[in-house]
């Protein structure tokens, strides 16, 4: 009987491994990100141009993503159509000042990636789910002068937000961003916060519980 409820209890804990949050996977490549993420929404820019200030306001929201420079300030036009693995219209920090920016999407993504261009210092991507779990980390290629296309994103089920930062106290560094490309995880349609279904992992925690009495020691009861 003891060797069923340790099997059970193993059982138990393999849900709660499996259930947790997946590390994001890597997207990188040259080109067009839509060949990385086909059928997915594009934010392109080039409905949106203006300078966007984290102080002032207001954010840039373009086809279901909200654009927010950490502490500084943002700015969308074509000065570099053509060039920095950009096509047109294409959002960047403002004398390359700004040393945070934050894109948070209107719903749940299961992959993002987009074009970069006219970095020369190291800049850092993080993905973070709704309850601000970091899912993946990733290196942003220092592209410099080049024009060959690089993109890069992450692939991962629940991604809500996503950072790129750039840790230099003293130098400014360029970057620009185009080409936006982004598909909505199957877990948007609904709510998980509403509790009306138990997460997998709240239910595997529920049944160790339950496992654990079974093994309390049963009092006799003296006649």
């Amino acid at each position: 009987m003891r060797k069923q409820i340790l099997t059970a209890c193993a059982a138990a804990v393999m849900l709660i491994v499996a259930t947790s949050p997946a590390e994001a996977g890597v997207i990188s490549g040259l080109g067009n990100p839509s060949s990385a993420i086909p059928g997915g929404t594009l934010v392109d820019f080039e409905s949106a141009a203006g300078v966007y200030d984290a102080n002032f306001g207001p954010a840039l929201s373009s086809n279901g993503v909200t654009f927010n420079p950490g502490g500084g300030t943002l700015a969308v036009h074509d000065l570099f159509a053509g060039g920095f693995n950009t096509t047109g219209n294409s959002l960047g920090n403002f004398f390359g000042l700004t040393k945070t920016i934050e894109f948070s999407f209107d719903n749940l993504v299961d992959a993002f990636a987009f074009n970069v261009g006219a970095t020369f210092e190291q800049w850092t991507l993080t993905a973070y789910s709704a309850t601000n779990d970091v899912l993946g980390m990733a290196d942003v290629p220092q592209t410099g002068l080049s024009n060959s296309g690089n993109y890069i994103g992450f692939a991962a089920d629940g991604i809500a937000r996503a950072t790129l930062s750039f840790s230099d106290t003293f130098n400014p560094d360029f970057i620009r961003i185009d080409n936006l490309v982004y598909s909505e995880s199957d877990s948007s349609a609904g709510d998980p916060s509403d509790g009306a279904v138990p997460e997998p992992t709240s239910l595997a925690i529920f049944g160790l519980g339950a496992i654990a009495m079974t093994l309390r020691p049963r009092r006799r009861r003296r006649v």
